[in-house]
């Protein structure tokens, strides 16, 4: 009898960063067709006590290789490298339905221009990573809810990031640091590093959180051309959950 083995998963990363709801994103991309589906969404009440994202990370997580870090105040701490396919088995282990499609966070919080430093390491055979989803927010004042919120709950070890319209790369060389490329604006870098990507065989697209969370048709389907699936009746239902939830007494449509 022959022993069966899974086809090989088209894998997608969401890129973001702090503040922004990757997490929720994530779980959302996750109840759509193909996609490892998780019933629920996972809230850690321990953590909202701790005054730190109180959304578990809906998609699986990634890191591809090993890094220490200290903050202002000396601490240390390590986060280990993991194989690839920890996220394939963590997957499966949402139990709910069969996949072919995989929504990975690299971590630790990783832009465009680690993982195409990494190009390599990073897009394999193995991994069959096609699509980089980066996360933008457009509106202004949405953008202010959201980093506000994130000084509240943002974890003591973080750095305090100042976001512009559009949140900035984290690790961006410094104009002092020789001959490697600087960009003015977010949009820049975002054009760049796109055209580089897509030039190897891997899509990079932005998605305007701001447009979901304002229930924008135009954003839903254009994420929806993203992953290749079919719309969520409730689509909508669930943004307005989230909103609710984590922005009390804030409407935003």
């Amino acid at each position: 009898m022959p022993v069966l083995t899974r086809p090989k998963v088209k894998t997608y990363t969401i890129v973001f960063n702090f503040g922004l709801p990757g997490e929720w994103l994530s779980w959302f991309i996750n109840l759509h067709k193909g996609f490892p589906r998780i019933d629920k969404l996972t809230i850690r009440q321990s953590e909202i006590k701790a005054g730190q994202e109180p959304i578990a990370h809906q998609g699986r997580v990634w890191v591809p290789e090993t890094r220490k870090f200290q903050n202002h105040q000396g601490e240390q701490w390590e986060i280990e490298r993991t194989h690839f396919y920890d996220a394939i088995v963590k997957g499966e282990e949402m139990g709910v339905g069969d996949f072919d499609k995989l929504i990975i966070k690299i971590h630790p919080y990783h832009y465009l221009n680690f993982i195409w430093d990494n190009f390599k390491k990073i897009h394999n055979n193995e991994t069959n990573i096609t699509n980089h989803i980066v996360l933008e927010v457009g509106d202004k004042d949405i953008l202010g809810i959201l980093q506000a919120d994130h000084e509240f709950n943002r974890p003591k070890h973080r750095p305090k990031f100042q976001y512009s319209v559009t949140p900035e790369w984290h690790g961006l060389p410094h104009p002092t640091d020789g001959d490697l490329p600087v960009f003015k604006d977010f949009t820049e870098g975002f054009r760049h590093y796109k055209s580089l990507f897509e030039d190897k065989g891997v899509h990079v697209d932005r998605v305007d959180i701001s447009k979901i969370f304002q229930h924008d048709n135009n954003e839903y389907y254009k994420l929806l051309t993203i992953i290749d699936s079919s719309p969520l009746k409730n689509w909508k239902t669930l943004v307005k959950e989230y909103t609710d939830f984590r922005f009390e007494g804030i409407k935003f449509t």
